[in-house]
């Protein structure tokens, strides 16, 4: 926007507040100044007359709030002293990321000048209206054309004879027409009051339109002129210039599609129809799964063309008079105006995420992202605008955690929701206060008790909340992109234990450390094993990695490649919560995974003769024909162990055999059998 604006040949300044923070080279000529940039950083409030500045302040404030402020003329001060008479008008915009105003200035020197000359001398009338590149018409009473000047070749492809007894209506344009009425009876009925300029679109002889800035100056008194003088200038370029400044305000350049401030509005006025017909009005906001490995990994010209393809597939999967915005980074958002009911509004949501599942072919490559969407709908869920973008953004969290892949309503109270994106929040900066610590869990033989390693598993020491478990702040990490920078202080810490077990009676234990679907299907995630195996100088034989079943079958042939390279250096991979996934066989025997970890929600509450129990033997037997080892974790009574035993389970996890310890304590719990 900044190079479009220093550009433009009309005269244009930006400020925020009443300081110029950009002025293009057409204002510095203006005002007599060689270098623009001289004029920036001043108050647009030196240039202007003592007496205008406080008319000039008002009007700022004004036009920065929000309102429509009506062109207004002030006599300026130049370099060498003198002034000028110009007429401005301010628009909101955003620039640099904060609110300003854009001031398109007009010098009314020459205007003014021919306006005096007019009513001073015809002969000077008649020499200025030939010569001047304003176009200048008169009007009878009844708005015909009495006299047009030579520019009317110029500017409107038109014989200036050609043009006199012509209705000056029927060259307006439709929309224009109403408006251009009102403005010639109000100078006709009060030809002595100062009436503001007017701006028409006027037909061209070839059937296009010109943007016209028009003023007029009731001369029906003057034996000389008996008329209307109406004196308009081209503005055409300008107006076109000015929509293309809004339509980059309001839009995403990436995309096309309507940015945040547009699409609120979309939602606002689909809203206020819905009140008064007492139609639904339905919203979703869809954040992309993944895009983060895309940027990362490919590039920022990679996501771009990702995010424009995605927002295409999206203005194709909604209705037709659906809005679709892109209100942030990966984030979209739709807007349904009259949306039946909510069954309507899941179809438009499973459409969206079926658009977004098929993958994006880039540079030859197949990529897949996928999207988790909020739902909600008015007025069940609320009937302002602000309060339906708070609510559909909880449900969209409430999706992404929930997995990838699938849209949820709202549910719950709001505050609940705001206080967990403030808790989100405070995430970002837990990792560099220090406040997520790790403890370890023993790993033990059902066969002799002996403890065989440690698991790592991460807690929050919250200044405020006190003790936050993983289940709880696990989630955001994932959503906030942290999964990363938190594996790499989890791993670092865990192999500077591993690395000290050299005792006898320590030199054998394995530690374990989980590693969620996002860093396994990031690029560099061998290379941040490596890494932090070199500085830790740990036996990388005796490291056991923590895949989810689900996280491994989610791109399978990724995750067969990273593992396998890893299982080539000797590390060592179990699968975690096995049973609650979709995996299938054929995978799992193609990964190069040595154990199996039982999910703890068939060992919990373990009894003889449930359904429970045979899945719990079954995935013991598997592992074993698959030469695998076999550990159930949540292993919380005597009772559970002693059939877990008899099913020849190998290893065993939870309460009943050993809780969670700091670092300290790991060197005696390592010691014990259970």
């Amino acid at each position: 926007m900044r190079q479009l604006l220093c550009e433009l040949s009309v005269p244009i300044a930006v400020v925020v507040g009443h300081r110029i923070v950009l002025a293009n080279k057409a204002l510095a000529a203006l005002l007599g100044w060689s270098d623009p940039s001289a004029l920036e950083g001043r108050s647009l409030l030196d240039f202007v007359r003592a007496g205008d500045a406080d008319g000039v302040r008002e009007r700022l404030q004004r036009a920065l709030a929000g309102e429509h402020v009506e062109p207004a003329q002030v006599q300026v001060l130049r370099a060498d002293g003198s002034s000028v008479v110009v007429e401005g008008s301010p628009m909101r915009i955003r620039f640099d990321g904060s609110s300003a105003l854009l001031l398109d200035i007009r010098d009314l020197t020459l205007r003014m000048e021919a306006q005096e000359a007019l009513r001073s001398s015809e002969a000077r009338w008649r020499s200025l209206v030939q010569h001047g590149h304003d176009l200048i018409v008169v009007l009878a009473g009844d708005l015909f054309i009495t006299y047009a000047s030579p520019s009317a070749e110029v500017i409107l492809a038109r014989d200036p004879a050609e043009l006199v007894g012509t209705d000056a209506l029927s060259l307006v344009h439709p929309d224009d027409v109403a408006s251009a009425v009102e403005a010639f009876a109000a100078r006709v009925a009060d030809p002595h009051r100062a009436h503001r300029g007017h701006r028409v679109r006027v037909r061209t002889a070839t059937g296009g339109w010109r943007w016209l800035d028009t003023f007029a100056t009731n001369l029906l008194h003057d034996p000389d002129v008996g008329g209307i003088v109406v004196n308009a200038w081209d503005v055409t370029g300008q107006v076109e210039h000015e929509q293309e400044l809004l339509h980059l305000a309001r839009h995403d350049n990436l995309t096309g599609l309507p940015n945040r401030v547009l699409f609120s509005e979309h939602l606002e006025r689909a809203l206020a129809e819905g009140r008064t017909s007492g139609a639904t009005t339905g919203l979703l906001m869809l954040d992309l799964d993944r895009f983060k490995d895309v940027n990362d990994t490919l590039g920022h010209e990679s996501g771009d063309r990702v995010l424009a393809e995605l927002a295409y597939r999206l203005t194709l999967a909604v209705r037709a008079d659906d809005v679709v915005g892109r209100i942030g980074g990966d984030e979209f958002a739709v807007v349904l105006p009259d949306a039946g009911d909510a069954a309507t509004i899941e179809a438009v949501a499973r459409r969206i995420l079926e658009a977004c599942a098929e993958p994006v072919v880039d540079g030859g490559m197949l990529l897949r992202v996928g999207a988790s969407i909020g739902m909600v709908h008015a007025p069940e869920h609320g009937d302002e605008g602000s309060l339906l973008l708070r609510r559909v953004d909880a449900a969209m969290y409430r999706a992404k955690e929930t997995r990838v892949g699938v849209f949820a309503a709202f549910e719950g109270d709001l505050d609940e929701g705001r206080r967990r994106l403030e808790f989100a929040g405070e995430l970002r900066s837990a990792l560099e206060r220090g406040e997520l610590v790790c403890e370890y869990q023993p790993k033990c033989s059902l066969v002799d008790g002996r403890v065989v390693g440690f698991e790592a598993l991460v807690h929050w020491d919250h200044p405020t909340r006190g003790r936050v478990g993983p289940d709880v702040f696990l989630p955001d990490a994932e959503h906030l992109g942290l999964m990363g920078p938190l594996t790499v202080l989890v791993l670092g810490e865990a192999l500077d234990l591993l690395a000290g077990w050299s005792a006898p009676g320590q030199d054998h234990l394995t530690m374990a450390v989980n590693v969620s679907a996002t860093v396994l299907h990031d690029p560099r995630f061998v290379d941040m094993v490596d890494e932090a195996l070199a500085a830790s100088g740990a036996d990388p034989t005796r490291l056991v990695l923590e895949v989810t079943e689900q996280a491994a079958m989610v791109q399978p042939d990724v995750s067969i490649e990273a593992m396998s390279a890893l299982r080539a250096r000797g590390i060592g991979f179990s699968i975690d919560d096995f049973g609650t996934g979709q995996s299938s066989l054929t995978y799992l025997r193609l990964l190069p995974v040595q154990e199996v970890k039982i999910d703890r929600s068939f060992i919990a509450q373990l009894v003889e003769g449930t359904p429970e129990a045979a899945i719990a033997r079954s995935v013991v037997d598997l592992a074993h024909n698959l030469g695998m080892t076999a550990l159930a974790e949540g292993i919380e009574s005597e009772a559970v162990l002693a059939l877990l035993r008899s099913y020849r389970c190998d290893l065993g996890q939870g309460w009943h055999l050993g809780r969670p310890v700091p670092a300290s304590e790991v060197a005696t719990s390592g010691s014990q059998r259970r």
